[in-house]
């Protein structure tokens, strides 16, 4: 007959885990693949490759931001090509307000842009002599970064005058700023406009609000100093160029589907 204690204690032996030999080392655990390569169906662009959908969304979403390859790989050719139109850009219309290539530009500093500021805010209270004035663009102006996100017609404008200030002289950048400061006049009757539609309203300020700015900037000119743009010649032609550069500056930006058409009254 059987010893069953035998038996049991033969079983239990052969259950009870490996103990490593005194001074050894522990054997290390090995990952077992239960799956072959060839049925992990859904790959990502960078090589790796996962048994479902959710396991490979994970996957991008950790490591690609979400993102496929492929789309970041258009998103920086598409952001160098913008860099290339902007620069572009940014040359025609340096050249366009008169900019001097043999002299040498000093850099535009934070003074220059609170001289700058200091210089609409007097015009504004000339022109309409309303003392409260809302300051929250200015100091979102004043801010050493620009804004990363541009949602509104504000943060275009302060996003378009950060990058040309590295461009332009500070004469020049007085003619930018007299642009947005029409152009901003204008939006007061729009708004809910939102950055695409900066286009058509840029075409509005063409044909009926610019002559009525440079007529009030001609008037003001005889009261303060500080307004002596109408001693620019042809300032009327300086600001539609300007306004083309900032509307081909939002399409390069993809801020807009939109060009200016620069229709007439007439038309």
């Amino acid at each position: 007959m059987q010893d069953k204690s035998n038996t049991n204690s033969s079983v239990q032996e052969s259950y009870s885990p490996q103990k490593p030999a005194e001074g050894g080392e522990k054997k290390k655990r090995t990952r077992t693949r239960k799956y072959s390569d060839a049925q992990r169906e859904h790959k990502c662009e960078c090589g790796k490759s996962y048994l479902s959908y959710p396991a490979l969304y994970t996957h991008m979403k950790q490591k690609h931001n979400g993102q496929s390859l492929k789309n970041l790989d258009e998103q920086r050719l598409e952001s160098t090509f913008s860099e290339s139109q902007t620069q572009d850009i940014f040359a025609t219309l340096a050249n366009a307000l008169g900019k001097e290539e043999d002299k040498s530009q000093t850099s535009f500093n934070n003074e220059d842009m609170y001289d700058l500021i200091n210089w609409e805010l007097q015009l504004q209270m000339m022109e309409t002599d309303n003392k409260l004035i809302k300051l929250d663009y200015y100091r979102e102006l004043m801010k050493p970064t620009q804004p990363a996100d541009i949602t509104t017609p504000q943060d275009a404008f302060i996003r378009f005058i950060h990058e040309l200030k590295g461009v332009l002289s500070y004469e020049q950048m007085k003619l930018i700023f007299l642009f947005v400061y029409s152009f901003r006049k204008l939006l007061i009757d729009y708004p809910d406009c939102p950055t695409s539609g900066l286009v058509e309203k840029a075409n509005q300020l063409i044909c009926s609000q610019l002559d009525k700015v440079l007529q009030s900037i001609q008037q003001l000119s005889n009261r303060n100093y500080i307004v002596h743009l109408c001693r620019v010649p042809n300032l009327r032609e300086v600001m539609i160029k300007i306004v083309l550069g900032f509307c081909n500056w939002l399409y390069a930006r993809h801020l807009t589907d939109d060009k200016l058409l620069l229709k007439s009254d007439s038309d």
